[in-house]
């Protein structure tokens, strides 16, 4: 039922529209709770583009969605994608940074896909 919500949303509001977007990202962290990896990841894929214009590349909300995808990517079995979207990542999340804990969990997410890998 809840993966209906985006299409009702986009029928209202719009392809690009950031609210969209959110939907997405939301059902997407759903279906990953019940390892529904490879139907999460085509949400997580076009919520992207949105999260860069409405948020910027660096922002907070739009690394999380990227480790997301890193992590979707990794169970699915696409693990080349996933180790050249986490490499482009690790700079990003450097450990320098401040560290709120959402940006925590993408470093995480991170270091599991290329551990698993066997990416340094």
């Amino acid at each position: 039922a809840f993966e209906a919500l985006p299409a009702q949303i986009e029928s209202l509001l719009g392809p690009g529209h950031v609210y969209l977007a959110a939907a997405r990202v939301n059902v997407a962290a759903m279906l990953m709770d019940e390892q529904r990896y490879a139907e999460a990841l085509p949400m997580l894929e076009a919520s992207i583009d949105t999260y860069d214009k409405e948020y910027g590349p660096a922002h907070e909300q739009t690394l999380i969605l990227r480790g997301n995808l890193v992590s979707a990517l990794s169970a699915t079995g696409q693990h080349d994608r996933a180790i050249e979207l986490a490499k482009a990542l690790v700079p990003q999340l450097d450990a320098s940074a401040p560290v709120p804990f959402n940006r925590t969990t993408a470093r995480n997410r991170v270091a599991t896909t290329l551990l698993r890998a066997g990416q340094p």
